[in-house]
C-alpha cells in the first residue's frame, strides 16, 4: 500500500498517458509514411483538436451512458455488453470527427464510474475479466510476433534505450512536472522508478507495422527489449524501493472480501455483504455507521434479521444497504486485522457518561438539540421518561443526530451510558485506514483522548461557574 498522494498521481498518470501516447505514435507514423515535414505549430494544433474533441465527446458519451443505463428498460446480462458497444461507438465517432477515440472513451469510463448506475457491480465485474482477457490476447501477440533470431542484432541498442529512459528520461520528466506540485525528494524519486512499459506499448509497437512504415521491425523489437527489461527491473523492485524509501504503508490485513447485489429500480443504495471473523476490525466499535444499515444476518446457516441477532459476532455473514459512493468505507471496517482486534475495545467509538449526568451540557458539548422539556433532566431520567420498559443494558435513544445506549443499570435506574457520535465512528474509520495499523490506533485513541479531555476540562469550568453562582447542583461524568 502506498501513501495516497503518490498513489493517485500515479494512477492518473496510468490512465491519462495512454491516449497522449497513442496520439503522438500515429502522427509520427503519419508523418513518416507522407515523407514531408509539418510544421511544428501544425502539430499543436492537432494535438489540441485530438484533445478537445476527445475530451468533449467522452463526457458527453459518459452522461448518456448513465442516462441510458438508468432509464432503458433491459436484461441485466445485456447491460455490460450495452456499455462495451457504446464505448466503441463514442471511439469511432470521435476518431471519424478527429478527436482522440482513446481518451474520449477513458473519460466516458470515468464519468460511469462517478455516477450512480443500475448493475453496477455486474458491469465492472465483467469489464474486470475483459481487461485481463484484452492483456493476456496482448501479450500473446507479442510473443506470436517477436523473431528471436532477429533480436539478437538489436538488443545492445533496445537495452541501451531502456535504460536511458529508466536512468535519464523518466527521472527528468517526473522532476520537472512535479516541480511545482510541492512533492519531496523520496516521492519523486519512487515516482521516477514506476516508469511501467507493457500492454499499450506493445499495441503502440505494432502501428508501424500495420501501417506499413519501413523498417518497422525496427521499432517492435526495440519495444520488446524496452518492455522487457523494464518489467523485470522496474517490476521486481516496486515493492522494495517503496520499503526503501519509506513510501510503503504495512498491509496486515489482506484484501476484503465483499459481496455486491444490484437492486433494480434504483441506484441511491447498494447492498453488500461480508464475512465476519474473530479479526475484524467491526467487531471492536460500538456500531455501524448511521449510513449502514443492516438487513440480514445469515448465523450458523440461519437467515435473522438484525433485530433478532443482536450484535455482530464471528462467524456471521453480514448483508447491508449503504450508498454505493460509501461502500469502500465499509471495506475499512470489515478487514481482517489481528493487530487491530486486540487494540480496539468492544466498545470503541462510544463516549461513557454516568447517569446523573445532565442532558443540556451534553447537547451543548456536542451541539446536539433536544427539545426544550428535556433540558432539565439527566441520563437516567430521560431514560425512564422515554422507555415504555424498565431500562436494561442495550436499550437506546436518539439525542439529536447521536444515540445514547444503556450500559450498565443498578436498581432499575440508569448507572452509565455511552453517547454515539456519527462523526466519531467516521473519524475512526479514516484512521483505521489513512495509516499503518500500529499507527493507526494510536492516533484514533489520541483523537479520542483530545476530545475526553476537552469534555471534562468545559464540564470543570462549569462546575466552578456554578459554584461561584451559589448554584449547589453538579452532575458528574
Amino acid at each position: 500500500r502506498l501513501q495516497s498522494k503518490v498513489g493517485s498521481v500515479l494512477e492518473i498518470e496510468s490512465g491519462t498517458n495512454d491516449p497522449i501516447a497513442v496520439f503522438l505514435t500515429i502522427v509520427l507514423t503519419e508523418f513518416l509514411m507522407a515523407d514531408t515535414q509539418m510544421p511544428t505549430w501544425d502539430l499543436f494544433l492537432q494535438l489540441g483538436q485530438h484533445g478537445l474533441i476527445g475530451a468533449v465527446l467522452g463526457i458527453i458519451g459518459g452522461s448518456v451512458i448513465v442516462v441510458l443505463l438508468n432509464r432503458v428498460q433491459m436484461p441485466e446480462g445485456l447491460r455490460p455488453l450495452f456499455v462495451v458497444i457504446t464505448a466503441l461507438l463514442i471511439y469511432s465517432a470521435t476518431s471519424m470527427l478527429g478527436g482522440s477515440g482513446l481518451l474520449a472513451v477513458y473519460l466516458a469510463g470515468l464519468v460511469v464510474a462517478n455516477r450512480p448506475v443500475r448493475s453496477y457491480p455486474l458491469i465492472v465485474g465483467f469489464h474486470d475479466a475483459a481487461t485481463w482477457l484484452c492483456q493476456i490476447v496482448m501479450f500473446l501477440v507479442l510473443g506470436l510476433l517477436v523473431t528471436p533470431t532477429t533480436l539478437i542484432g538489436y538488443a545492445v541498442p533496445g537495452i541501451t534505450i531502456a535504460l536511458f529512459l529508466i536512468f535519464i528520461a523518466r527521472p527528468a520528466a517526473v522532476w520537472l512536472c512535479l516541480l511545482p506540485f510541492g512533492f519531496n525528494r523520496k516521492e519523486k524519486l519512487f515516482i521516477s522508478w514506476v516508469g511501467l512499459r507493457g500492454a499499450v506499448t506493445i499495441f503502440l509497437a505494432t502501428i508501424p507495422t500495420l501501417a506499413g512504415v519501413p523498417h518497422a521491425e525496427v521499432f517492435f523489437n526495440i519495444a520488446f527489449f524496452v518492455v522487457f527489461v523494464s518489467l523485470l527491473a522496474q517490476g521486481w523492485t516496486i515493492t522494495p524501493m517503496a520499503r526503501r524509501l519509506e513510501l510503503a504503508l504495512r498491509r496486515t490485513a489482506p484484501s476484503v472480501r465483499r459481496v455486491e447485489v444490484d437492486l433494480p429500480g434504483q441506484n441511491e443504495q447498494e447492498m453488500v455483504g461480508y464475512p465476519i471473523t474473530a479479526d475484524s476490525m467491526v467487531l471492536g466499535l460500538s456500531r455501524l455507521p448511521r449510513w449502514a444499515r443492516s438487513v440480514l444476518i445469515v448465523r450458523e446457516k440461519e437467515i435473522l434479521n438484525p433485530i433478532e441477532s443482536g450484535s455482530l459476532q464471528a462467524g456471521d455473514y453480514v448483508y447491508l444497504l449503504a450508498p454505493p459512493e460509501r461502500v469502500p468505507r465499509l471495506d475499512r471496517l470489515f478487514e481482517e486485522s489481528p493487530d487491530v482486534a486486540r487494540r480496539l475495545e468492544p466498545l470503541f467509538g462510544e463516549l461513557s457518561f454516568l447517569g446523573d449526568t445532565k442532558l443540556a451540557d451534553i447537547a451543548d458539548l456536542y451541539n446536539l438539540e433536544i427539545s426544550q422539556e428535556h433540558t432539565g433532566l439527566t441520563v437516567a431520567s430521560f431514560f425512564e421518561l422515554n422507555l415504555k420498559n424498565p431500562p436494561q443494558p442495550g436499550s437506546r435513544l436518539k439525542i439529536g443526530n447521536a444515540v445514547l445506549v444503556v450500559r450498565t443499570v443498578e436498581n432499575g435506574r440508569v448507572e452509565r451510558a455511552g453517547l454515539q457520535l456519527d462523526e466519531l465512528i467516521d473519524m475512526i474509520i479514516d484512521d483505521l485506514s489513512e495509516r499503518s495499523v500500529r499507527f493507526r490506533v494510536t492516533e484514533a485513541m489520541r483523537r479520542l483522548s483530545n476530545t475526553l479531555r476537552r469534555l471534562f476540562v468545559r464540564i470543570a469550568r462549569r462546575r466552578n461557574r456554578e459554584q461561584r453562582s451559589g448554584d449547589d447542583g453538579s452532575h458528574a461524568v
